[in-house]
């Protein structure tokens, strides 16, 4: 885990590499969160500041809308980015961002589909995020975000979540 906490940056984040140029990524930065809450007691003890500094800045990059998204306003890959950032967060401090991860499920809930063939799955969140592209691999990040969000499993999310992927 050294190698991967000295790549972190100042700001709290991890980069990814697209085209050859080098940016932020909040899901990168998120995935690593994930392993590093979810590690063994000693190692998150060693790499507690490590893993303050990247729930920090996963949480100031949430939108007005509750999504976390990718790219320079967060307008990209939203559902994806959304369950990293909110399986990240709750495997660093549930309690602490018990606000940040509800406003998330608001976002995840208020964009799954809700009728047609695609009834219970999510779109990837970019610009129209009820655009009809659902597919498992959304529904699957989406899902894990809310449940490590608290996200009861009677609830109706998971419901339709079911009944989507049964048709796939």
């Amino acid at each position: 885990a050294d190698g991967i906490v000295k790549k972190q940056g100042s700001e709290g984040a991890w980069k990814a590499t697209d085209n050859g140029q080098e940016h932020v990524s909040l899901s990168y930065t998120g995935l690593v969160l994930i392993a590093l809450g979810g590690a063994p007691d000693d190692l998150r003890v060693t790499y507690r500041d490590a893993i303050a500094k990247a729930a920090k800045f996963i949480a100031s990059k949430q939108g007005e809308d509750g999504a976390f998204g990718e790219g320079p306003k967060g307008g990209f890959l939203k559902t994806y980015t959304s369950g990293i950032c909110m399986m990240a967060l709750a495997s660093a401090d549930h309690e602490k961002y018990k606000d940040k991860l509800g406003n998330a499920r608001g976002y995840l809930k208020a964009n799954q589909l809700k009728e047609g063939p695609d009834k219970g799955g999510l779109g990837y969140g970019d610009l129209d995020p009820k655009k009809p592209n659902a597919n498992l691999s959304t529904l699957g990040f989406a899902a894990e975000g809310m449940k490590a969000a608290g996200c009861p499993q009677d609830d109706e999310f998971f419901k339709l979540c079911v009944e989507y992927a049964r048709k796939c």
